[in-house]
């Protein structure tokens, strides 16, 4: 029966249904059609909700045998995932800045850049939803700094096997956490102080920079501090390690993973973006520096 107000068609509810429409959304209905062979009419079908994203993992290693096992193991563990491998760190932050990554696997020993700067800003940025590093590194340096990071695991190369690695891939990828690194400190640093209570943030940014031997001017001009402030920090710094020589403050340096040298470059994991970031707030709008 139809019930005209005004310019208004109002049906009853049942006959709301009948032309096909939900009387509380106002959308439509699923259509109908006849089955042809008995004459029954049946529900046509809807469409079918958009298929998930596939699982996107990037792996990050310098050594490519190793990348490729880990690539291997990876699609194993998670069939249909898109697993891709990037060899140098610059690489890896073109592909994650193109499309984030479901899970990263990361080395920390990468040819151009020390993985721990690279994580630093991959995590920063938002690049990937979960990160898992996997490495055989163990000095103070790399625990500080990804203790810092909040990364989601660690897997030690040095003291697990595929099984455990399939298992850390499975617990980061489901949003947990996994870490297998139960070796004992680094011999000889075992009954030390951690740096990071010995020595104040900018102390540990001067000891980056010392660390390798530099003098004070060259400290100065990557610091963004005077020459005399630098000297000032130097004496603080060996005062508070109990160290004499400038050998032992290099030496010092390299055991507790301050600065890594290796074959053409030195790398100070971790502090180059706080290096980067302290020189240009010491400088002022036209290039000079403060002070």
């Amino acid at each position: 029966m139809l019930q005209h107000d005004s310019n208004v068609l109002l049906l009853p509810p049942h006959d709301i249904s009948a032309l096909g429409v939900d009387m509380f959304t106002g959308s439509a209905l699923a259509e109908t059609e006849e089955d042809g062979a008995s004459g029954r009419c049946t529900a046509g079908k809807q469409a079918a909700p958009p298929a998930a994203a596939p699982l996107r993992i990037l792996v990050v290693k310098w050594d490519r045998l190793f990348a490729e096992a880990i690539q291997f193991v990876a699609r194993e563990v998670f069939p249909g995932a898109v697993v891709t491998v990037a060899g140098t760190g610059a690489r890896a932050l073109a592909s994650l800045q193109a499309e984030r990554a479901t899970v990263g696997i990361f080395g920390l020993t990468l040819p151009d850049m020390d993985g721990l700067d690279l994580l630093a800003a991959v995590i920063e940025d938002g690049l990937v939803e979960k990160s898992l590093v996997v490495s055989g590194r163990q000095d103070e340096r790399v625990r500080v700094a990804l203790r810092h990071l909040g990364i989601d695991g660690y897997f030690d190369t040095e003291c697990g096997g595929v099984e455990l690695l399939r298992r850390a891939f499975r617990e980061v990828a489901a949003g947990g956490h996994y870490f297998n690194n139960n070796t004992p400190p680094q011999a000889g640093v075992e009954n030390c102080p951690s740096l990071d209570r010995l020595l104040s943030t900018t102390e540990l940014q001067v000891f980056a920079i010392i660390g390798d031997g530099s003098d004070n001017a060259v400290a100065s001009a990557r610091l963004g501090m005077a020459e005399a402030t630098v000297q000032t920090h130097r004496q603080h710094i060996m005062k508070k390690l109990e160290i004499q020589t400038r050998t032992d403050l290099m030496r010092l340096a390299i055991q507790r993973g301050i600065v890594r040298i290796t074959c053409d470059r030195i790398l100070r994991p971790g502090f180059e973006h706080e290096l980067g970031e302290r020189a240009a707030r010491s400088r002022d709008p036209f290039g000079k520096r403060k002070g």
